[in-house]
């Protein structure tokens, strides 16, 4: 900011806010949506998933948390949408395999994909070993690949 002439900055925080501090200098800054936003983007795009899905329920809560998407294919198998806003870790993976199980037990068919802007090596070698699905979001362009990326050449 200036103080010849005096320059001043407005900041407009609409639905739910969030807090971060920061030094500022010289450069460019850009920060480009939050988890809602994505889960609100894949809802209304669940092809970006699926070609053939359908939404079913958004943040659906069961007994082992909150699921942020369900959808169901022509199939007619669920699938369980994990995502976050960043990076994808091994907590994310066995967060979605939980979800998983508890569906597969009550004797559904069930698919899981992770959705985030990447996903840590060990992360990715968990979801693949464990026969579930991951999707690259990218801020840019909202999808970049499918469940066939490879996180060593990110």
């Amino acid at each position: 900011m200036r103080s010849r002439p005096k320059e001043v900055v407005k900041v407009y925080i609409k639905d739910k806010p969030h807090l971060m501090l920061l030094k500022l200098r010289k450069g460019l800054i850009i920060l480009k949506g939050t988890e809602d936003d994505m889960v609100d983007y894949i809802a209304s795009n669940p092809s970006i998933i699926e070609s053939d899905a359908k939404l079913i329920a958004k943040e659906f809560i069961t007994p082992h948390g909150r699921i942020d998407l369900i959808l169901r294919n022509s199939k007619d198998e669920l699938i369980l949408v994990e995502c976050k806003r960043a990076e994808a870790d091994l907590d994310a993976v066995h967060q979605l395999i939980r979800y998983v199980d508890y569906y597969r037990g009550l004797g559904l068919n069930v698919k899981g994909y992770i959705a985030s802007q990447s996903i840590t090596p060990n992360a990715y070698k968990l979801l693949i070993k464990s026969g579930l699905n991951y999707v690259e979001i990218s801020s840019n362009t909202r999808v970049k690949s499918s469940n066939t990326l490879n996180p060593n050449t990110q």
